[in-house]
Formats: C-alpha cells, sequence, structure tokens
C-alpha cells in the first residue's frame, strides 16, 4: 500500500494549495463562507477537528477516528489488523480471515460520504460525522485535498530504524550535557533491547503482528553546535542535509533557543522537550514542544501571585543579562498594577544603590531580578532602615548559590520556582506546608527531566503505530492523557508549552538545603 501511494497520487503536494485546505482545516469554503452541516455551520466541526491536520484520526475516550488519507480511503478496511496491507493480510492464517469491514472508496462513494454520511457499502458513518451541504465544485476540492493528506511517511524511518537527534546548543556545562546524554542513550538501548525480542516467536505471534511490523530500533546522534547563536542555523542544516532525523529529542543550551525552533518549524522537523530556560512563546509553534516558558514564566507567575494577595506597586530591578530581562518580560505581561523597572547599573548593585532606589518608591515590592553578585546589597539594606517588606527573586537564576543567601534577608526573600512540591512523610494530616528538600547542588534536573523526555517520546512512537509521519507524531503526543510524576506540577498536553505555572517558596531556616512553599500552584 505505502509504495503505491506516490504512483497513485503523484502530484500531491500541488493539491495541499487548493481551496479544500482551508474547508478541511477551518470549515471555510472557497467563497469565504462557512460549511453547513447538518444544520449547523462546517466551522463548528471542521474536518481537522476530529480527523486531524495528518488526516490520521485519533482514539480519545474510547471513540475512534478512522484515519481520511488517501492510503486509507481507497484501500479496503477490516476490522482487525487494519494496518496490514494486502500482501501483509494474504499471509493471514485461513482460520482469522475476515470479510470486509468496508470496500476500498471510489471517487463517487467518497462524494457520498461527504454529503450523505454514508460508506462504500451503503452503511451509515457515525452520528458524530458531519453531512456536509456541498456544491460539486466544492465537494471535488474537498476530496482533492484529502488525497494530499500524509501522503508520504516522514524522512527518518527506514524498514528497521527510527532515526532521532539530540542538540548541545553553545555553551554547556560538561556535568549538564553528559547527564542529558546519558539518560536519552540509556533509554535507547533499553528501547533497542526489545528488538531482539521482535525477532522471537512472541512477536511473530498473530495477536502481535502488527506491533511488530511497526517496530523500529532507534538511532540517536548527537548534534553539538559550537560558537554564536547567529551561526548554529547553518550547522543545523548542514546535520540535516548530511543525514535527516524524524526528529529532535531533548537538546540542551544555556542561550536562546530560537535558531534551533525556527530551524525546526521551517523543516516541519518536531523538537521534543529541549531543556531551555529561553523557549520560543511567539510565533509560529507547530513542531517544538517545551517543558515550560523559562525564565518568562517565572516573572509572569510572581505578577499573578502579587496581583492576587494584594500588592500595591513593584519596583523591578533587572540585571542587564537574558535571564533579567526575560524574567521582567513576563513580569510585565502579567502585572496590571503600578510598575517601575529600573535597569541595574553596570557591575555589582550597591546597597546605597538599592536603599536609594527603595526611598523614591516607599511600601514597592522589590523584584530584583539578578543573580547571586547581589547578595551583598540585599544582605546590606535588610538590616537598614530601607529594608523592603517583600523581595522577589528567581530560584533558577540563582541555581545552586540560591543556597547562600543572606539569612538576614531570609525572611522578605520570596523565590520563583518552576518544579513541584512534595511535602514531607506523614505531614499531610497535620496540613504541613508542602517542601522540597530534595534540591541539590546542580538543580537543573537534568537527568530526571531528561527521563520524563524518553518517555514520553515512547508514547509518542507507539501512538503513531505504522504511521510514520510526524505530523501524526505530534498530534498523539497532544492528546496524551496529564502527568503528574514528573519534576514539574503536571504536564498538561496539548499546549506548546507542558507546565504552566510556578510556586512561590522562602528558604528553609537554617542549615537545611530546602524550600518551603508560600503559595498554591499559580497558573496565569
Amino acid at each position: 500500500m505505502r509504495g503505491l501511494l506516490p504512483v497513485l497520487f503523484a502530484g500531491a503536494a500541488a493539491l495541499a494549495a487548493l481551496p479544500g485546505e482551508r474547508m478541511y482545516l477551518e470549515g471555510i469554503l472557497p467563497s469565504g463562507q462557512p460549511m453547513q452541516s447538518s444544520g449547523l455551520p462546517g466551522t463548528a466541526f471542521a474536518c481537522s477537528s476530529c480527523h486531524l491536520r495528518s488526516g490520521l484520526g485519533k482514539r480519545e475516550r474510547g471513540v475512534l477516528t478512522p484515519p481520511i488519507t488517501a492510503a486509507r480511503l481507497f484501500q479496503p478496511r477490516y476490522r482487525y489488523f487494519p494496518e496490514l496491507d494486502p500482501a501483509e493480510r494474504a499471509d493471514l492464517p485461513e482460520a482469522v480471515r475476515e470479510s470486509l469491514r468496508r470496500p476500498a472508496y471510489t471517487e463517487a462513494s467518497l462524494v457520498a460520504a461527504i454529503r450523505d454520511g454514508v460508506d462504500p457499502a451503503g452503511q451509515p458513518l457515525s452520528p458524530a460525522m458531519p453531512r456536509y451541504r456541498l456544491d460539486d465544485g466544492a465537494t471535488e476540492q474537498l476530496a482533492g485535498y484529502l488525497k494530499s493528506l500524509s501522503p508520504e511517511i516522514s524522512p527518518g524511518v527506514s524498514g528497521t530504524t527510527l532515526s532521532f537527534a539530540t542538540v548541545i546548543a553553545g555553551k554547556v556545562a560538561a556535568e549538564d550535557r553528559e547527564a542529558m546524554l546519558a539518560t536519552l542513550e540509556h533509554q535507547v538501548r533499553i528501547h533497542n533491547n526489545l528488538w531482539q525480542n521482535a525477532q522471537g516467536k512472541a512477536y511473530r505471534s498473530l495477536a502481535m503482528r502488527e506491533p511488530a511490523l511497526a517496530f523500529r530500533r532507534w538511532s540517536l546522534a548527537v548534534w553539538e553546535l559550537p560558537g554564536p547563536a547567529s551561526g548554529w542555523r547553518a550547522q543545523l542544516e548542514a546535520r540535516y542535509r548530511e543525514a535527516p532525523v524524524f526528529a529532535l529529542v531533548g537538546g540542551i543550551s544555556t542561550g536562546d533557543w530560537r535558531p534551533v525552533h525556527e530551524f525546526c518549524e521551517a523543516q516541519g522537523l518536531p523538537c521534543v522537550l529541549p531543556l531551555t530556560d529561553f523557549p520560543v512563546l511567539s510565533g509560529p509553534a507547530r513542531q517544538t514542544l517545551y517543558f515550560s516558558g523559562g525564565f518568562r514564566q517565572e516573572g509572569a507567575a510572581a505578577a499573578a501571585h502579587l496581583a492576587r494577595n494584594g500588592a500595591a506597586a513593584v519596583v523591578q530591578l533587572v540585571q542587564d543579562s537574558p535571564e533579567g530581562r526575560a524574567l521582567a518580560a513576563g513580569f510585565r505581561e502579567a502585572w496590571a498594577g503600578p510598575e517601575v523597572t529600573v535597569l541595574a547599573p553596570a557591575g555589582r548593585i550597591t546597597g546605597a544603590f538599592l536603599a536609594r532606589l527603595l526611598r523614591r518608591h516607599p511600601g514597592a515590592a522589590l523584584a530584583l531580578w539578578a543573580g547571586p553578585e547581589s547578595y551583598p546589597a540585599l544582605r546590606q539594606i535588610a538590616s537598614g532602615p530601607d529594608r523592603p517588606s517583600l523581595v522577589l527573586m528567581s530560584a533558577s537564576y540563582l541555581r545552586e548559590a540560591v543556597w547562600a543567601a543572606p539569612q538576614n534577608a531570609r525572611p522578605s526573600l520570596l523565590l520563583t520556582y518552576p518544579y513541584r512540591l512534595r511535602r514531607p512523610a506523614g505531614a499531610m494530616a497535620a496540613g504541613a506546608a508542602p517542601v522540597d528538600l530534595v534540591m541539590v547542588e546542580n538543580d537543573r534536573r537534568v537527568r530526571s527531566r531528561a527521563y520524563a523526555i524518553m518517555q514520553i517520546l515512547g508514547e509518542g512512537v507507539e501512538r503513531m503505530g505504522r504511521n510514520f509521519y510526524r505530523e501524526h507524531f505530534m498530534e498523539g503526543i497532544g492528546l496524551m492523557e496529564d502527568k503528574g510524576d514528573t519534576d514539574y506540577q503536571v504536564l498538561r498536553f496539548g499546549e506548546p508549552c507542558l507546565s504552566a505555572g510556578c510556586y512561590l517558596v522562602r528558604l528553609a531556616p537554617g542549615p537545611v538545603h530546602g524550600f518551603v512553599g508560600q503559595s498554591q500552584w499559580v497558573t496565569f
């Protein structure tokens, strides 16, 4: 079936530009009017809302929406082993061969399905399938677009292997690099060990026939991108020309992820959960899936928390750094009250500068978007008459230096913290505040997040079955159930950023390295 498709529908790429595309995706006719179906506008039931952009359908809450790509429509459909092609089906034992569930569609029967909701055997389709009121021209255009859906499997797939790559962009700490690679490569080895079993009798059993045919071993290339970010795009293009991959998996950078993001969007290349504090949160984002909004999200969560707790005014003191600018930008986006943003002076922030700033804005909370170099100034004003009632900082920005925060400043210090908190064992009934006492010296959580990436990758690949299309791969991930067993409070699929929130915490008292929650999970 797959080998015949390019011959049957040569030139399908050209069809994608037809008005049928807008009909399929948005329910809008070539005239600009909404399609009509069963008394309701087609915009309420665009084809893609159920059959997805790929046309490969979905199973959600026990309801199956079947695939409507040309490869599936124009082949007979069977109830059991529906993905077997005719040659593979001929190898089934005689005892389990079955009659057709429906014959292959023809041009005429496809028109009848679109307009009247009947299949090629004359059986009514599901009541959930709209009966569209279309004239001959519009019907032809929609049917033509269906033939263009997922015409060929995506690059990076062979009969035995599914090829991935991970990106290490710019200067990355050796411990972070090795923590990510060790975890990704270990999970690849675990998956590939199954390949040996796939050759055994268990995978040749009838029940395992389709999973065995879908199974591919994984390969993982490491794409190192040295030098400044301005050169990363060219390096990515060269790597991709040399050896195309099906998707980018993980990846890590301490700088702006934009060059990688834009490359993936241009290539239609999925990028699954890179470890970056600087995701791209504007513009097209169909291909890249992030854990969170990074520093920008932390700033917005801080603003939302202050607003909910009746803060009157805020002064943002911003270090001129990517981290500081991202935190301040996120705060401004979510804050509606009085706010003053001041760029920190070049060099180290002094106590005298901080005191003068606070005297000009009495009673205002201080959002101090700076690193640990601000600690001496914070220590100085915490013991003086100008000490602020509340200081906001970012635990992610401070990293391991968070534990060196001045003791005298801690009572007024509130930190943004993007990971989930745990309650101490046995303290639930006592109503103890949630805490996190598992933070280690390097809290980028690279290893644990990389493990989560591979679990999500595995489920996404399994959902594809034999439909090795990047679009369908990303659709499958978007339909996953929420996950509450990762470093984040919860991962909700279906959005470009899976974790949309943050905690506000204080440092645990004394020498203990840990946090005490001061808020519920703050979303915005």
